[in-house]
C-alpha cells in the first residue's frame, strides 16, 4: 500500500514497491487514482484491480452486470462504465474516467483494463470490490 497525497508525490511507501516501479515522482497509478481523488472528495480509499475474472469481464465489452444474484444487485443501477484509454491526467480538466465514474457511482469497469471500487473508508472500497469481482 502506497501513500500518496493529492499532487501524487508519495509520501509513504513502507514495503518499497515505488522505488521498484517508477523512475521517480509520481506513481504510475496516480493517472487513474489521482483523476478520482481530486475529484470526489467521498473517495477516501480506490480499489484497483486486475483480476483474471475481472479482465475476463471487462474484455467482453460488457457494460453492466445482470442482476441474478445478490452480488450483481449490489450493483444494479449504480455501476459506472470507462471505455480505458491511456491518456494522462492533465490539470485543470476534468478526467473522463471521473467523469465516467459520476458524483454517486461507487464502482467501475474499465473497458479492456479491469476493475474500480471506491469507498469512504478502504473496508468499503475493498469489501465493494470482492462483490464486484464475484
Amino acid at each position: 500500500l502506497i501513500k500518496v497525497n493529492i499532487a501524487g508525490d508519495v509520501i509513504s511507501d513502507p514495503a518499497g514497491v515505488h522505488g521498484r516501479r517508477a523512475e521517480a515522482g509520481v506513481h504510475p497509478a496516480w493517472g487513474i487514482h489521482g483523476a478520482i481523488h481530486g475529484h470526489r472528495a467521498d473517495a477516501n480509499c480506490i480499489v484497483h484491480t486486475h483480476t483474471t475474472d475481472g479482465i475476463t469481464f471487462t474484455g467482453l465489452g460488457l457494460r453492466e452486470l445482470l442482476p441474478i444474484n445478490q452480488e450483481a444487485m449490489g450493483f444494479n443501477n449504480t455501476l459506472s462504465y470507462h471505455k480505458y484509454s491511456t491518456t494522462p491526467y492533465m490539470d485543470g480538466v476534468v478526467p473522463e474516467l471521473a467523469v465516467s465514474l459520476g458524483p454517486a457511482n461507487r464502482a467501475l469497469i474499465m473497458e479492456a483494463h479491469g476493475l474500480l471500487t471506491v469507498g469512504s473508508t478502504a473496508a468499503e472500497a475493498v469489501i465493494l470490490m470482492a462483490f464486484l469481482n464475484e
